[in-house]
């Protein structure tokens, strides 16, 4: 490429020297040696400006990745923000929980102080969840209900009492309701939830048991 030109310049300086008078070969090498060095230099610049080019293209290379980062970076913390939030919300429920607990274990030892006294006071004592609803709401699905079957208290039942009895004189079915009144012959009974009585005359001698008390919410 270089010689290509070198004869261009050659040629145009053959004919540019006939017009100003130019005639020697001294002149000409002198004209020719010039350019040549001015395209030397010319060369040298292109290949400066190339290196230039390719080092901006690495920085802008350099700079579209450290934007990508940047933007990665936003969404980590965006990212990381929301699980600080997440873990603020478990925390809360956890000591939601952790308060629930302990009023469940101190309720059981209430309860289990409770029942060792009335065992000892009124002697033996069930207690058990309700598998009917006749006596809501006094006593709900969620509520335990403790009774004894001691004679002493059996014996002593009164209007008003919640009492266990056969329903009706079944030998299968029990019922817990409450004794509404006293009629010749023995106790009309009724469900609080009922807003009639049971349809019979139970014997006092049927009632098996007295109710004694009801936790509520015993159930979780």
């Amino acid at each position: 490429m270089k010689r290509i030109l070198i004869a261009v310049v050659v040629a145009m300086l053959a004919i540019a020297g006939t017009a100003f008078g130019y005639t020697t070969e001294r002149d000409y090498e002198l004209i020719i040696f010039d350019q040549a060095l001015r395209i030397a230099e010319l060369e040298t610049e292109a290949t400066e400006r190339g290196v230039q080019v390719a080092t901006l293209q690495a920085d802008l290379s350099a700079a579209e990745d450290l934007a990508k980062l940047v933007t990665n970076a936003d969404n980590l913390r965006a990212q990381i923000a929301g699980m600080y939030q997440q873990i603020s919300s478990v925390s809360g429920q956890l000591s939601s929980s952790r308060a629930e607990l302990a009023r469940v274990i101190n309720a059981v030892r209430n309860f289990t102080a409770m029942s060792q006294s009335v065992t000892v006071a009124m002697g033996t004592v069930s207690c058990q969840f309700p598998r009917g609803t006749s006596m809501v709401p006094t006593i709900r699905s969620t509520d335990m209900v403790c009774s004894t079957r001691a004679a002493a208290y059996v014996a002593n039942v009164k209007v008003g009492d919640i009492v266990i009895a056969p329903l009706c004189g079944s030998t299968s079915l029990n019922v817990r309701h409450r004794i509404y009144s006293e009629v010749e012959g023995g106790w009309i009974l009724k469900g609080d939830a009922y807003s009639s009585p049971d349809p019979c005359i139970t014997p006092k001698g049927d009632v098996l048991g007295v109710t004694l008390f009801v936790v509520r919410d015993a159930r979780w």
